[in-house]
């Protein structure tokens, strides 16, 4: 279709007008329009970490929950990959914009009374008051339940490795970003992919000191749990030492990795190490 090519260029050459012209004249472009693998207008504004054209693409409710073919990574992957801590702020608050407002209803009428005084009428007037607050306080609690539930939505969602946005910042190494995700918007750095790593299994592997040191310093709250093994059994000790990484190794053992753990396999971190790496760890 002519629209799939022609949002996408536009997009690329930040023709902001004219992209906002055709979504004017053929809206459902904006989630239908795919390249070959799979992106939206969406994914690729993200990606080139366009604020100003994402803003607008935002304002016009996509659904952010659609991954593209290849890695199934919808627009929260990608600014996560990138390290893009302002995008995920911008996606973050679209998420909770496009829950529906909700209206409290009104307080059942309480009945007056035929004759009578003043303060059993200034009394009703109270109690109408109080039952009306009463509704508003709970309509604004749910709908603050329903725009943290839309939000956590697409922080947590996986791609077809069982990544979430947090895993893949962690393979990246952008501490700042999974800072963010943990420290401002909660998301609890528990998640694990399909093969049963986690943020510190992924961290270990990948080699990144600053993130491994970040989650190790988290509070117990957080649940991470440097003894957790993966669907094979291997802790991130192992993961650590399969790499070679000597100072993450050191760093999991002072805070009580089992240097004897074994895996599903009956083999210790040591047993899968690299073969310089023993000479390494302390």
């Amino acid at each position: 279709m002519p629209e799939q090519a022609d949002i996408h260029m536009l997009v690329r050459e930040n023709a902001l007008d004219k992209v906002e012209h055709l979504l004017y004249m053929q809206p459902n472009t904006l989630n239908k329009a795919r390249i070959r693998d799979g992106a939206t207008a969406l994914h690729l504004s993200v990606d080139k970490n366009s604020l100003e054209m994402t803003t607008m693409l935002l304002s016009h409710r996509p659904d952010l929950l659609i991954g593209n073919k290849l890695t199934a990574w919808n627009c929260m992957h990608i600014a996560a990959n990138r390290g893009l801590n302002d995008m995920i702020d911008l996606l973050v608050n679209a998420a909770e914009e496009q829950v529906p407002k909700l209206i409290p209803p009104k307080a059942p009428a309480l009945p007056e009374k035929k004759g009578a005084n003043k303060e059993y009428e200034l009394e009703r007037i109270n109690q109408q008051s109080v039952a009306q607050a009463l509704i508003d306080k709970e309509t604004l609690d749910e709908y603050e339940k329903l725009k943290f539930e839309a939000k956590m939505k697409i922080l947590t969602a996986k791609d077809k490795d069982g990544m979430t946005p947090t895993l893949v910042a962690c393979v990246a190494g952008h501490v700042h970003t999974v800072e963010l995700l943990v420290d401002k918007y909660k998301v609890l750095p528990n998640a694990l992919n399909n093969m049963g790593d986690g943020p510190l299994h992924i961290s270990s592997y990948w080699n990144r000191i600053d993130l491994v040191e970040y989650l190790l310093g988290l509070s117990p709250a957080f649940c991470v749990d440097v003894k957790k093994q993966n669907i094979h059994g291997n802790t991130p000790l192992h993961r650590a030492c399969q790499k070679g990484n000597a100072e993450i190794a050191n760093m999991l053992a002072l805070h009580g990795a089992n240097m004897l753990a074994i895996n599903y396999e009956g083999l210790t971190p040591m047993d899968v190490s690299h073969p310089d790496i023993v000479k390494k760890l302390r």
